[in-house]
């Protein structure tokens, strides 16, 4: 029998998995507590990197004994009456998949150097380092579901485009062509990723730059609408109106007294 035929066996794969719950732990002998953890850490990659957490209960303080652990993978514990904890909506026992985790692993670096050098300031870092985590997995959160993971990388690089060039002829046709997508369903996965439309990222980043411009610039109004990506110099005009409440040129004179 081929390898396409055979049929596949969830509990043979799982048993050669490596185990990331090491024996040691002071849970009972058949506890469902062990037996949930072991099996949710052994469904991830061999090379996968967890940090586990869990409120203070049964679990952490059976196989967690600071400086002894049971787990392979870095351990947070964290205390169930703590405010900012019980006002961030992370659900318990989620695997959250983050494409990019390279501030997150600096953070948990930095939150470790911390503890390790014990500084006066170190409590307070800790603290608001921890806060900064909770934030990224929260937004990370939006990204966890098969269709959003699928254009993820690519919908983070064109938003980080259209803020680095807000002078290119961005359109929603562009960029759907781009992608390969209807724009219809472009502005539903990128509102869903992002909290806005594309549209509106779009007159945001030329409007950034506008503002910088006129504040920090000499060039004329009709050369700073070319230089934001305006086809003429009357759309601009009344679209930063719009937004700031203020022609450009009243603009420039306010914040240059």
């Amino acid at each position: 029998m081929d390898n396409m035929n055979k049929p596949y066996n969830f509990k043979d794969h799982m048993i050669n998995k490596k185990d990331r719950f090491v024996p040691g732990h002071r849970m009972c002998a058949g506890c469902g507590g062990a037996v949930t953890v072991r099996s949710v850490l052994r469904s991830l990659h061999d090379e996968d990197k967890a940090v586990i957490g869990n409120a203070t209960s049964c679990l952490e303080v059976s196989s967690y004994m600071y400086p002894y652990s049971a787990y392979e993978d870095s351990y947070i514990q964290f205390y169930k009456d703590d405010i900012f904890m019980n006002n961030t909506i992370i659900p318990p026992m989620k695997p959250i998949y983050i494409s990019d985790a390279f501030w997150l692993i600096r953070l948990l670096e930095f939150v470790s150097y911390e503890n390790y050098i014990k500084a006066p300031s170190s409590e307070a870092i800790i603290d608001n380092s921890m806060r900064a985590i909770f934030f990224l997995l929260h937004d990370a959160l939006k990204f966890n579901n098969a269709t959003t993971l699928n254009y993820q990388n690519k919908l983070q690089k064109i938003r980080k485009e259209i803020y680095e060039r807000p002078d290119l002829s961005w359109n929603m046709d562009m960029i759907a062509e781009h992608l390969h997508l209807s724009t219809s369903y472009i502005h539903k996965i990128y509102k869903n990723m992002f909290g806005t439309s594309c549209a509106q990222d779009i007159i945001n980043s030329r409007i950034q730059k506008s503002k910088y411009l006129l504040t920090y610039s000499n060039l004329p109004v009709s050369n700073i609408s070319i230089e934001c990506g305006y086809n003429n110099v009357e759309h601009f005009s009344r679209q930063f109106t719009k937004i700031t409440g203020y022609t450009p040129s009243k603009y420039r004179n306010r914040n240059r007294q």
